[in-house]
Protein backbone atom coordinates (compact mmCIF):
# COMPACT_ATOMS: atom_id res chain seq x y z
CA UNK A 1 0.00 0.00 0.00
CA UNK A 2 1.09 3.58 -0.62
CA UNK A 3 1.19 5.43 2.71
CA UNK A 4 2.99 8.64 3.72
CA UNK A 5 6.68 8.31 4.54
CA UNK A 6 6.01 9.31 8.16
CA UNK A 7 3.85 6.19 8.47
CA UNK A 8 6.05 3.92 6.38
CA UNK A 9 9.02 4.34 8.71
CA UNK A 10 7.06 2.51 11.42
CA UNK A 11 5.54 -0.27 9.30
CA UNK A 12 8.40 -1.30 7.02
CA UNK A 13 8.34 -5.05 6.32
CA UNK A 14 5.05 -5.56 8.16
CA UNK A 15 2.16 -7.50 6.62
CA UNK A 16 -0.82 -5.32 5.68
CA UNK A 17 -4.46 -6.49 5.61
CA UNK A 18 -7.49 -4.25 5.13
CA UNK A 19 -9.78 -4.61 8.12
CA UNK A 20 -13.53 -5.09 7.64
CA UNK A 21 -14.75 -4.74 11.25
CA UNK A 22 -17.11 -1.95 12.25
CA UNK A 23 -19.12 0.68 10.42
CA UNK A 24 -16.50 3.40 10.17
CA UNK A 25 -16.27 5.59 7.07
CA UNK A 26 -12.49 5.24 7.34
CA UNK A 27 -10.27 2.70 5.67
CA UNK A 28 -8.65 0.61 8.41
CA UNK A 29 -5.58 -1.57 7.92
CA UNK A 30 -4.11 -4.20 10.22
CA UNK A 31 -0.32 -4.24 10.10
CA UNK A 32 1.61 -6.99 11.82
CA UNK A 33 4.80 -8.98 12.12
CA UNK A 34 5.98 -11.64 14.55
CA UNK A 35 6.38 -9.11 17.37
CA UNK A 36 3.61 -6.54 17.15
CA UNK A 37 0.32 -5.46 15.59
CA UNK A 38 -0.70 -1.92 14.64
CA UNK A 39 -3.87 -0.48 13.14
CA UNK A 40 -3.83 2.34 10.60
CA UNK A 41 -6.94 4.48 10.15
CA UNK A 42 -7.13 6.56 6.96
CA UNK A 43 -9.97 9.03 6.57
CA UNK A 44 -10.76 12.34 4.91
CA UNK A 45 -10.11 15.10 7.45
CA UNK A 46 -13.23 16.18 9.34
CA UNK A 47 -14.24 17.22 12.84
CA UNK A 48 -14.33 13.60 13.98
CA UNK A 49 -10.81 12.73 12.81
CA UNK A 50 -9.37 15.77 14.55
CA UNK A 51 -11.33 14.96 17.70
CA UNK A 52 -10.25 11.33 17.74
CA UNK A 53 -6.55 12.20 17.62
CA UNK A 54 -6.89 14.79 20.38
CA UNK A 55 -9.13 12.62 22.58
CA UNK A 56 -6.54 9.83 22.54
CA UNK A 57 -3.88 12.27 23.68
CA UNK A 58 -6.07 13.81 26.38
CA UNK A 59 -7.24 10.41 27.69
CA UNK A 60 -3.73 8.98 28.06
CA UNK A 61 -3.34 8.04 31.70
CA UNK A 62 -7.07 8.58 32.35
CA UNK A 63 -8.61 5.71 30.36
CA UNK A 64 -7.29 2.71 28.47
CA UNK A 65 -7.02 3.94 24.87
CA UNK A 66 -4.50 2.93 22.19
CA UNK A 67 -1.03 4.42 22.13
CA UNK A 68 -0.52 6.64 19.09
CA UNK A 69 2.50 5.46 17.11
CA UNK A 70 2.31 8.09 14.38
CA UNK A 71 -0.18 10.59 12.97
CA UNK A 72 0.04 12.76 9.88
CA UNK A 73 -2.03 14.70 7.35
CA UNK A 74 -1.47 14.43 3.59
CA UNK A 75 -3.57 15.35 0.55
CA UNK A 76 -6.68 15.98 2.62
CA UNK A 77 -6.43 12.67 4.47
CA UNK A 78 -5.73 12.00 8.14
CA UNK A 79 -3.53 9.00 8.96
CA UNK A 80 -3.59 7.58 12.48
CA UNK A 81 -1.32 4.64 13.36
CA UNK A 82 -2.09 3.11 16.76
CA UNK A 83 -1.17 0.07 18.80
CA UNK A 84 -3.62 -2.83 18.86
CA UNK A 85 -6.05 -2.53 21.75
CA UNK A 86 -5.55 -5.12 24.45
CA UNK A 87 -8.17 -7.86 24.63
CA UNK A 88 -11.08 -9.00 22.48
CA UNK A 89 -13.74 -6.78 20.92
CA UNK A 90 -17.15 -7.18 22.53
CA UNK A 91 -18.60 -7.65 19.04
CA UNK A 92 -16.79 -11.02 18.87
CA UNK A 93 -18.73 -14.27 19.07
CA UNK A 94 -17.34 -15.23 22.46
CA UNK A 95 -19.20 -12.27 23.99
CA UNK A 96 -22.12 -12.05 21.56
CA UNK A 97 -22.95 -15.67 22.42
CA UNK A 98 -22.83 -14.91 26.15
CA UNK A 99 -25.22 -11.97 26.59
CA UNK A 100 -25.12 -12.05 30.39
CA UNK A 101 -21.38 -11.44 30.32
CA UNK A 102 -21.82 -8.95 27.47
CA UNK A 103 -24.15 -6.67 29.44
CA UNK A 104 -21.99 -6.89 32.54
CA UNK A 105 -18.98 -5.71 30.55
CA UNK A 106 -21.01 -3.02 28.78
CA UNK A 107 -22.04 -1.60 32.14
CA UNK A 108 -18.47 -1.79 33.42
CA UNK A 109 -17.24 0.16 30.39
CA UNK A 110 -19.74 2.94 31.04
CA UNK A 111 -18.66 3.22 34.66
CA UNK A 112 -15.04 3.58 33.56
CA UNK A 113 -15.97 6.39 31.18
CA UNK A 114 -18.08 8.14 33.81
CA UNK A 115 -15.23 7.98 36.34
CA UNK A 116 -12.97 10.16 34.15
CA UNK A 117 -12.81 13.73 35.54
CA UNK A 118 -14.23 16.25 33.10
CA UNK A 119 -11.78 19.02 33.96
CA UNK A 120 -10.08 20.35 30.82
CA UNK A 121 -11.81 17.86 28.52
CA UNK A 122 -11.20 19.47 25.11
CA UNK A 123 -14.50 18.58 23.46
CA UNK A 124 -18.20 19.32 23.83
CA UNK A 125 -20.59 16.43 23.09
CA UNK A 126 -23.70 18.18 24.34
CA UNK A 127 -27.07 18.10 22.61
CA UNK A 128 -26.64 21.74 21.61
CA UNK A 129 -23.35 21.05 19.84
CA UNK A 130 -24.73 17.96 18.11
CA UNK A 131 -27.91 19.68 16.92
CA UNK A 132 -25.85 22.58 15.58
CA UNK A 133 -23.73 20.14 13.57
CA UNK A 134 -26.80 18.23 12.39
CA UNK A 135 -28.47 21.45 11.21
CA UNK A 136 -25.37 22.35 9.19
CA UNK A 137 -25.39 18.92 7.54
CA UNK A 138 -29.12 19.08 6.75
CA UNK A 139 -28.74 22.58 5.28
CA UNK A 140 -25.93 21.20 3.12
CA UNK A 141 -28.23 18.52 1.69
CA UNK A 142 -27.68 15.57 4.01
CA UNK A 143 -30.10 12.69 3.43
CA UNK A 144 -30.43 9.72 5.76
CA UNK A 145 -31.97 6.29 5.61
CA UNK A 146 -33.54 5.80 9.03
CA UNK A 147 -32.80 2.51 10.75
CA UNK A 148 -36.22 1.02 11.42
CA UNK A 149 -36.82 -0.06 15.01
CA UNK A 150 -39.25 0.59 17.86
CA UNK A 151 -37.50 3.86 18.74
CA UNK A 152 -37.60 5.38 15.26
CA UNK A 153 -41.15 4.39 14.37
CA UNK A 154 -43.07 7.29 12.82
CA UNK A 155 -40.03 9.15 11.52
CA UNK A 156 -39.49 9.20 7.78
CA UNK A 157 -36.63 11.58 7.05
CA UNK A 158 -33.91 13.74 8.55
CA UNK A 159 -36.18 16.79 8.91
CA UNK A 160 -38.74 14.81 10.92
CA UNK A 161 -36.00 13.61 13.24
CA UNK A 162 -34.39 17.04 13.61
CA UNK A 163 -37.66 18.81 14.41
CA UNK A 164 -38.51 16.24 17.07
CA UNK A 165 -35.07 16.58 18.64
CA UNK A 166 -35.25 20.38 18.77
CA UNK A 167 -38.70 20.28 20.36
CA UNK A 168 -37.93 17.63 22.99
CA UNK A 169 -34.48 18.44 24.40
CA UNK A 170 -34.07 16.60 27.73
CA UNK A 171 -32.07 17.73 30.76
CA UNK A 172 -28.49 16.54 30.48
CA UNK A 173 -26.47 14.71 33.13
CA UNK A 174 -22.91 15.44 32.04
CA UNK A 175 -20.20 12.75 32.02
CA UNK A 176 -17.44 11.72 29.65
CA UNK A 177 -19.34 10.27 26.68
CA UNK A 178 -17.76 7.90 24.19
CA UNK A 179 -20.26 9.03 21.57
CA UNK A 180 -20.41 5.78 19.60
CA UNK A 181 -20.76 3.18 22.34
CA UNK A 182 -21.24 0.10 20.18
CA UNK A 183 -19.83 -3.36 20.83
CA UNK A 184 -17.10 -3.00 18.20
CA UNK A 185 -15.59 0.03 19.94
CA UNK A 186 -14.44 -1.46 23.23
CA UNK A 187 -12.52 -4.54 24.37
CA UNK A 188 -12.28 -6.95 27.29
CA UNK A 189 -9.45 -9.02 28.74
CA UNK A 190 -9.69 -11.46 31.68
CA UNK A 191 -13.41 -10.64 32.00
CA UNK A 192 -12.86 -6.89 32.43
CA UNK A 193 -12.92 -3.93 30.06
CA UNK A 194 -9.43 -3.38 28.71
CA UNK A 195 -9.68 -0.65 26.09
CA UNK A 196 -11.70 1.82 24.02
CA UNK A 197 -11.29 2.91 20.39
CA UNK A 198 -13.01 5.25 17.89
CA UNK A 199 -13.30 8.27 20.16
CA UNK A 200 -14.10 10.70 17.34
CA UNK A 201 -17.50 11.60 18.85
CA UNK A 202 -16.26 11.67 22.44
CA UNK A 203 -16.51 14.57 24.85
CA UNK A 204 -18.59 16.00 27.68
CA UNK A 205 -22.18 14.89 27.15
CA UNK A 206 -25.19 13.23 28.71
CA UNK A 207 -24.66 9.73 30.09
CA UNK A 208 -27.70 8.55 28.10
CA UNK A 209 -25.85 9.18 24.82
CA UNK A 210 -23.90 5.98 25.46
CA UNK A 211 -26.62 4.13 27.37
CA UNK A 212 -29.02 4.55 24.45
CA UNK A 213 -26.67 3.13 21.83
CA UNK A 214 -25.93 0.16 24.06
CA UNK A 215 -29.67 -0.46 24.49
CA UNK A 216 -30.00 -0.31 20.71
CA UNK A 217 -27.30 -2.99 20.41
CA UNK A 218 -29.15 -5.13 22.94
CA UNK A 219 -32.30 -5.16 20.81
CA UNK A 220 -30.83 -8.32 19.26
CA UNK A 221 -31.54 -10.11 22.56
CA UNK A 222 -34.46 -10.79 24.87
CA UNK A 223 -35.60 -7.77 26.90
CA UNK A 224 -34.39 -9.46 30.10
CA UNK A 225 -30.80 -8.63 29.10
CA UNK A 226 -31.60 -4.93 28.77
CA UNK A 227 -33.14 -5.11 32.23
CA UNK A 228 -30.00 -6.86 33.49
CA UNK A 229 -27.87 -4.12 31.93
CA UNK A 230 -29.72 -1.47 33.95
CA UNK A 231 -29.43 -3.64 37.04
CA UNK A 232 -25.63 -3.61 36.63
CA UNK A 233 -25.80 0.18 36.21
CA UNK A 234 -27.95 0.38 39.35
CA UNK A 235 -30.38 2.74 37.66
CA UNK A 236 -33.91 2.73 36.25
CA UNK A 237 -34.17 3.11 32.45
CA UNK A 238 -35.47 6.38 31.01
CA UNK A 239 -36.94 5.20 27.72
CA UNK A 240 -37.79 8.70 26.55
CA UNK A 241 -34.12 9.62 26.76
CA UNK A 242 -33.15 6.35 25.10
CA UNK A 243 -35.45 7.16 22.20
CA UNK A 244 -34.10 10.70 22.02
CA UNK A 245 -30.45 9.66 21.75
CA UNK A 246 -31.14 6.82 19.33
CA UNK A 247 -32.90 9.35 17.08
CA UNK A 248 -30.05 11.84 17.54
CA UNK A 249 -27.58 9.19 16.40
CA UNK A 250 -29.56 8.77 13.18
CA UNK A 251 -28.26 12.20 12.12
CA UNK A 252 -24.64 11.07 12.53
Amino acid sequence: MNFPKEINQFIENMECVKDSEGMSKADVYRLFDSNKTYYLKVEKRCDETIREHEMYRWLKGKLSVPEIICECFENGMDYLLIEKAKGIMLESKCYRNNPEQLVKLAAEGLKLLWAVPLSKCPFDASIESKLKKAKEEIDNGMKICIDKNIYTKGFNNEQDVYEYLVSNIPKEDKVLSHGDYCFNNYFAYNNHISGFIDMGRGGVGDRYQDIALCVRELMDYEKTYTELFFSYLNTKPDYEKIRYYILLDELF
